[in-house]
């Protein structure tokens, strides 16, 4: 070393932080961890008071809806008549005669027949120009 001391000599920069001990008489206190059981249990009951407060007015809300829902049933009720009005009836036709029965069917098959015409000569058409575009 430059100085010329000894290492024993030496000023010791650190000289006095290794006694310093915390005074024996001074008890260290707790860190207070989160609420008292008397505060936990004041804000239990004050929780508690806010979900019935809330609850009762959910109640009360709901009672005032079916109230008016009531009222808006009743306002809407068909009123009873006394008597419904008459409506004109037609006469009764006569019941048709065998011949009249017979010929009505002879005319529900020819037009069957006549569809079916039809129906073939729509499916010959078709086909024939198929066959047509497939041979180009």
């Amino acid at each position: 070393m430059s100085t010329g001391k000894e290492p024993h000599e030496v000023d010791d920069l650190d000289a006095g932080w290794d006694d310093e001990e915390p005074d024996e008489d001074v008890p260290e206190e707790p860190e207070p961890q989160g609420l008292t059981r008397e505060e936990r249990e004041a804000r239990a009951a004050a929780r508690k008071a806010r979900l019935r407060a809330k609850a009762a007015a959910k109640k009360e809300r709901r009672k005032a809806r079916a109230l008016a829902a009531a009222e808006k049933q009743k306002k809407s009720e068909p009123r009873k008549r006394e008597a419904p009005p008459e409506r004109p009836t037609k006469p009764r036709k006569a019941a048709r005669a065998p011949e009249e029965l017979a010929e009505t069917q002879r005319h529900a098959v020819r037009r069957d027949w006549i569809r079916m015409a039809v129906i073939v000569l729509v499916v010959i058409l078709v086909g024939g120009i198929g066959i047509v575009l497939v041979r180009r």
